[in-house]
């Protein structure tokens, strides 16, 4: 039978279904039987439209008998460029049955087969626009020869590059560079000798074995059964890369920065054993927290999970360390419970902002719940030097403007579950313009990642309130925050001082952001009136009236202390420095003054003006304190 110019209608009473716009330029085919298996001899050339601008072409040549099927050559190619050769002997033969020809898959028969594919940038240019993949001057070669039960062979393949052309979800999986594959095929089993690429210059080998039970290529031939994964062996190598080509796929974890080294193994079952090493590295910072640094890592992996042998990095300059284990379990969840420690370590450090503490926090996850924060968290040595305004509630919308501060909205961190205890006594030194002291607090923080909430209460160690014409000093001070209002810190403060001759008191109620001042004196003065003694340096009118170069001395002492740490380079020395004016009225009308300048915690120098108009100079010494 010859044919040319046919379409696959043509052919109908030979070939079931219809392919559209496929044809047939050339057929020659020979064949006879003898109630036995079909001898033949077929040559044709077709083509098919895949795209709409692209039509693949085969040409091939077969011949057959009782011992099998041999092609010499079968070529596929498109725009008159080869893509891919076959040629060889398969145990493939046909038996002419009454309205039907029976092909039949010898598997006794030994058969010999071979696949190469050709240079054609053309075509693969073509196939990474349609597929989404690029593909850099592939070349594979495949030889297998045997029979069905036992399978001889090998499989080479490289490939200057391989990678998603464009990315359409969040992870971007890495091209793969310089890509080798060299597996060897054995009667029970397939030996992958190499697989070796790089990832941005950075070598990756990975070498394993697949066992091969039974007729597993004739099932896959028959059926498209796949061999069991779950039997294989593979080993993945990285030795000494940098870390920057693989942390730049994993954002939100790794900063680029330090090396890599790993020697896993995937035993049968789906069991990982070997070992990760981590030298150098950078986590990216989770606000508020500062990122670990100097990270000196090994991960023993051992079953399904995988221990952290060694974890120490750097916070703020300060060590800190992390234990525990992690893992999947069978139902595919994760699973980790892991320990952070450290000493004296700046948390938050940033202008304005030094939080410095001791913690042990553990992280848990078990189970499809969301992970757990819990622990203890003391606060110490902290530091603040911004606007107190800052603090002040800017809406319960937004968490980074309301207390505790802080919220983590990356994934899958945002939904963990907070249960921290969180403490310091005179862990915070505040120092601004119009008030400086200690803070002591001692707060639960709950909910989530994203949505944190601190309950408990912040109280006012030892503060002084600061005016232009004054300074109180505060008896007592808080700031509450409680489940009734998680977001609103609810005040109490009261602050008190000796102001030319009044016994003046402060007292700060309300919120953060609507608080309620109200002042009162002894001798009694409105409010308005202690405000502008405070504020102005004005007195009532039938007090004594400051001249303009008194109120002018006075607004220089208040600003004067402020400058002192940065003149002597030192916030301790200033915080040394004690100067009080106008607590008394003395004799001849003038405002008194007290300067004490504490030499350590039990001796001071001490000069002062008095009432009655005297200059006195001295040394104070404690002897006992409460």
């Amino acid at each position: 039978m010859r044919g040319h110019g046919l379409s696959f209608g043509d052919l109908s009473a030979f070939v079931n279904g219809q392919v559209e716009g496929a044809s047939l330029s050339a057929i020659d085919l020979e064949a006879h039987w003898d109630g036995g298996p079909i001898e033949f001899k077929l040559s044709a050339q077709g083509s098919l439209p895949v795209f709409a601008d692209r039509t693949f072409s085969a040409h091939i040549k077969l011949a057959g008998d009782a011992n099998g099927c041999t092609a010499d050559p079968f070529i596929i190619s498109a725009e008159g460029a080869d893509i891919a050769r076959a040629q060889g002997r398969i145990p493939l033969i046909l038996t002419a049955e009454p309205g039907n020809v029976r092909v039949r898959l010898v598997k006794a028969k030994p058969f010999d087969f071979q696949a190469v594919t050709e240079p054609n940038q053309g075509f693969w240019d073509f196939a990474s626009q349609h597929l989404g993949v690029r593909i850099g001057d592939p070349k594979v070669e495949a030889r297998l020869h045997g029979t069905l039960d036992e399978v001889q062979g090998t499989l080479r393949a490289q490939a200057s590059r391989i990678g998603r052309s464009a990315s359409t979800n969040a992870f971007k999986a890495p091209p793969l560079e310089k890509l080798r594959i060299e597996a060897r095929f054995e009667p029970d089993r397939v030996v992958l000798r190499e697989f070796a690429f790089e990832v941005e210059s950075q070598p990756v080998r990975i070498t394993g074995e697949l066992p091969m039970r039974g007729k597993v290529l004739l099932d896959l031939i028959s059926n498209g059964a796949l061999p069991d994964w779950r039997q294989a062996r593979v080993r993945l190598e990285i030795a000494d890369a940098r870390v920057e080509p693989f942390a730049r796929y994993l954002p939100g974890v790794l900063n680029p920065q330090g090396r890599l080294s790993v020697s896993l193994g995937i035993v049968p079952g789906g069991e990982v054993e070997g070992e990760v090493r981590i030298a150098g590295a950078v986590t990216r910072p989770i606000s508020p927290l500062t990122a670990i640094r100097d990270i000196d890592a090994t991960v023993r992996f051992s079953g399904r999970g995988a221990t952290i042998t060694r974890f120490t990095g750097r916070m703020g300059g300060r060590e800190v360390s992390v234990s525990g284990r992690f893992g999947v379990a069978e139902s595919g969840e994760p699973q980790f419970d892991l320990r952070l420690r450290g000493d004296n370590v700046p948390l938050v450090y940033r202008p304005g902002l030094l939080l410095r503490s001791d913690f042990d926090i553990r992280f848990a996850q078990a189970g499809s719940q969301p992970a757990t924060i819990s622990g203890d968290v003391n606060l110490r040595d902290g530091l603040y030097l911004q606007d107190l305004r800052a603090l002040v509630p800017a809406g319960r919308a937004e968490p980074l403007g309301r207390p505790p501060y802080f919220s983590v909205t990356e994934n899958p961190f945002a939904d963990w579950k907070l249960d921290l205890n969180v403490h310091g006594e005179r862990f915070l030194r505040v120092r601004t313009p119009f008030f400086r002291g200690e803070i002591t607090a001692a707060f639960q923080l709950k909910g989530n990642l994203q949505e944190p909430q601190a309950l408990g209460e912040a109280r006012i160690h030892s503060g002084l309130i600061k005016f232009p014409f004054g300074t109180l000093a505060v008896d007592q001070g808080q700031a509450s925050l409680t489940s009734d209002h998680p977001y609103e810190p609810e005040l109490f403060v009261t602050a008190s001082s000796r102001l030319y001759g009044y016994h003046i008191k402060m007292e700060i109620g309300g919120t953060a952001s609507a608080p309620s001042i109200a002042f009162s004196s002894t001798p009694p003065l409105t409010s308005e009136q202690v405000l502008l003694m405070l504020a102005a340096g004005e007195l009532p009118r039938d007090e004594l009236s400051t001249s303009r170069e008194s109120k002018a001395g006075r607004f220089a002492l208040y600003l004067g202390k402020d400058m002192i740490a940065r003149l002597v380079g030192s916030e301790d020395s200033a915080d040394r420095l004690t100067v009080r004016s106008g607590e008394d009225v003395s004799q001849e009308g003038k405002s008194t003054y007290y300067i004490e300048y504490k030499l350590s915690d039990d001796l001071s120098v001490v000069g002062e003006y008095d009432r009655f108009n005297a200059l006195n100079a001295g040394l104070k010494l404690r002897i006992f304190s409460r």
